[in-house]
């Protein structure tokens, strides 16, 4: 439609052009053939202006006559249009009338200067020139009215366009706004994830510090023990050497108090006869060196006094050593333990921040997609502008750019749609981290707590170990001691050796000497024969037993004459329909159903039945964790429950860890060591029964019998219910 009226508008002007022309050619004939010189001074100037006028009127102008530089007069005729000026000029020559520009009707005259012809000429130029000027208007003007309502239309366009711009160009900055906010949150993000990174890298380096620490620890906790192993051996090897000693000063003692009493008797021989004088003197000597031997004796005596002592110190000191090593061991399982579970906790925070870096690296690939969306964005825009800038110029081409806009537009909602929906996910996603985040934070709260803890156990085993190498320096000191009041004692023993073989060096010469057989044989029955147990009538081996029986121990002449009664103990074959089982006629063990309240105490009497004398005879228990022994005064056969004891029984019980001695339904708690061996001793003279540890030489505790229940007696065995280790006889 637009391309037809322009079409038609420029054959209008042709066909217009071309009527002027033709006017023009025939006004100039006519004007020859009437003999007039009027002459066509400038042709037709036609100059096409492309204007545009603020009206947008056409108009058809006769101007004025005009008259040049050299003297010749014009008629102007000038066509205005919005697009088109078309100007006409006539030169008029040979007028025989004034100037006409001196006139008041130029006009009028110079329609009288002229022919009748002319007149008629110009007349239907001026017609035709108005015709073609109406045609002209009437096709401008509804071309116009089209290309006006083209123009709204595109203005509206355009406006609706600028406001689409707009709102897009707001919808960017917000866009832009919330990439900024999510960059933001994640610089915010990467500076805590380098800061609860670094936080966890320092916590591990921590962490390793304390292990190595506890590695270090348990070395020093294994030295120690293998000190404390060496010190118990060499405590061991010192007892031993102790009892030796005192086995041998007591044998000195009485070989001692055997010579005196023969060197008295000698005395006493030898002043009834007065036969030698040299033998009073030596004998005289003889009965000095006794005399020192006596006063050394004594000291050597209260020396073994001391060191038992300082023995027992040092076993005390030694067992709450292996105390505290066993509970520094426990703890230290215990930090090993929570060391792991840091490590674990560790492990799992190492994993989340690993999530937290794929999930960082997944947003800002988001981020760089939405930024390059965003450009892409821009450029899309302001390709918009340029093509709303050509739409301007070129308006052919409006149409099909509407289109492509449309399209465009389709597009940008669509990823607009896309950018919210992907916002939505973000937000959810940057929720989740914080709250991730927080989770971390409260993490690693527990763990600075859980560090400070260790620390402070740390400090404390610190101080504990310290406290161990002390004691065990003032170990060394005594043990250091000790040895050397051992040298000192073996020297002295050494020495008393020396002087009981001169003695019996000078006695075998006084025995061969002669004398009356019947006063040697009277001396030899009275003093050279040996008693059965001679320390019941020295009188600092008694001493030195009642100082010794304040502290449990059993000095080792009784532990020999007690380990003398020996008897071989058997227990039955196994009970019908017991919970019991007997091994091999000395174990016994529990196979019934576990009772881990010891309720019944299924136990077993043993062989042989004692009426009367001493008997010894000793159990394993190893580390039971409950055990009944001792003896019982009723005869019974099978399984033996404790309901069925009545109150003729005394025994030794391990129950829940705690020591008691139990007879006739009473209790007694006993504040001892778990022992490993027991031995019982039955003595039916003196009407009692004891318990001894047979691993440190100590008493446990001992029972009176009463007289009417000591008449026959039985070993009692009960392994007890809640467990499966087995009870072993070793006589």
């Amino acid at each position: 439609m637009e391309r037809t009226s322009s079409l038609l508008s420029v054959r209008m002007e042709n066909v217009l052009v071309c009527e002027l022309l033709l006017c023009l050619i025939i006004v100039t004939l006519q004007c020859s053939m009437s003999q007039e010189k009027i002459v066509l001074a400038n042709t037709i100037e036609g100059k096409t202006h492309l204007s545009r006028t603020p009206q947008g009127n056409a108009s058809l102008l006769l101007t004025h006559v005009t008259q040049s530089d050299n003297g010749d007069y014009y008629c102007v005729t000038r066509v205005k249009h919005d697009l088109n000026i078309i100007k006409i000029s006539l030169r008029i020559t040979d007028l025989s009338q004034p100037d006409p520009l001196m006139s008041d009707d130029p006009i009028g005259l110079l329609c009288k200067t002229t022919l009748s012809d002319n007149m008629i000429i110009i007349i239907c130029v001026m017609i035709i020139v108005s015709t073609a000027t109406i045609l002209l208007n009437f096709y401008r003007g509804k071309e116009k009215e089209d290309l006006t309502a083209k123009m709204k239309a595109l203005s509206k366009k355009d406006a609706f366009l600028k406001e689409e711009n707009k709102a897009l160009s707001e919808k960017n900055e917000a866009l832009q706004e919330e990439n900024k906010a999510l960059c933001n949150d994640l610089g915010k993000m990467t500076t805590e994830r380098e800061y609860l990174t670094a936080k966890n890298k320092a916590q591990s380096e921590d962490i390793e510090a304390l292990q190595e620490e506890n590695k270090a620890q348990s070395k020093a906790l294994g030295k120690i023990t293998e000190e404390n192993d060496d010190l118990k051996a060499k405590n061991k090897a010192l007892s031993n050497n102790l009892g030796k000693i005192t086995k041998e000063k007591e044998d000195l003692t009485a070989k001692n108090r055997n010579l005196t009493d023969f060197l008295g008797k000698a005395f006493k021989f030898l002043d009834d006869k007065k036969e030698d004088e040299d033998l009073k003197t030596k004998t005289k000597s003889l009965s000095k060196e006794n005399e020192c031997l006596k006063e050394e004796n004594k000291g050597l005596s209260v020396d073994h006094v001391r060191i038992a002592k300082a023995n027992e110190d040092l076993k005390a000191e030694n067992q709450v050593i292996s105390m505290d090593c066993e509970t520094t061991f426990g703890e230290n399982e215990y930090l090993k333990a929570k060391n792991e579970a840091l490590s674990a906790d560790l492990g799992k925070i190492i994993q989340e921040n690993g999530d937290l870096k794929s999930k960082n690296n997944a947003l800002s690939m988001h981020l760089g997609k939405i930024t390059e969306e965003n450009d892409d964005q821009k450029a899309k825009n302001k390709a918009l502008s340029n093509n709303l800038g050509m739409i301007r110029k070129e308006m052919e081409d409006l149409t099909a750019r509407n289109r492509d806009l449309s399209d465009y537009l389709g597009k940008v909602t669509k990823e607009k749609e896309d950018l919210t929906t992907k916002n939505k996910a973000l937000s959810e996603e940057l929720g989740m981290i914080k709250k991730e985040n927080k989770d971390l934070r409260a993490k690693n709260e527990t763990f600075s707590e859980d560090l400070g803890k260790m620390k402070q156990e740390n400090g404390s085993l610190k101080q504990d170990n310290k406290s161990l190498s002390e004691e065990n320096a003032a170990l060394k000191e005594k043990n250091e001691t000790f040895s050397e009041d051992l040298g000192k004692m073996n020297q002295e023993n050494g020495s008393l050796k020396q002087d009981n073989k001169a003695l019996s060096e000078e006695n075998a010469v006084l025995k061969e000497r002669p004398h009356p057989v019947d006063e040697t044989d009277r001396l030899q029955q009275s003093s050279l024969t040996p008693r059965t147990y001679p320390g019941e009538d020295c009188e600092r081996c008694n001493l030195l037993r009642q100082e010794l029986d304040g502290l449990d121990y059993v000095l080792t002449v009784d532990w020999e004459h007690m380990k003398a009664c020996t008897v071989e103990v058997t227990l039955p074959a196994d009970p019908e329909n017991g919970s019991l089982k007997i091994i091999d006629g000395k174990r016994v063990r529990f196979v019934g159903k576990e009772d881990e309240d010891n309720e019944e105490w299924p136990g077993v009497l043993g062989q042989p039945v004692f009426h009367s004398g001493k008997h010894y005879w000793e159990v394993e228990v190893g580390e039971k964790e409950s055990w009944r022994i001792g003896i019982s005064s009723e005869p019974m056969t099978g399984e033996v429950k404790s309901r069925k004891l009545g109150k003729r029984y005394w025994m030794l019980q391990l129950c829940d860890e705690e020591l008691s001695a139990r007879s006739a339904g009473k209790e007694i708690k006993l504040k001892k060591d778990k022992p490993w061996k027991i031995g019982v001793l039955v003595d039916f003279d003196e009407k009692k029964t004891s318990f001894y540890n047979t691993e440190t030489k100590k008493h446990i505790h001992s029972f009176n019998l009463s007289p009417e229940c000591a008449s026959e007696l039985y070993s009692y065995f009960s392994p007890g219910s809640n467990d499966r280790d087995s009870l072993t006889v070793l006589t």
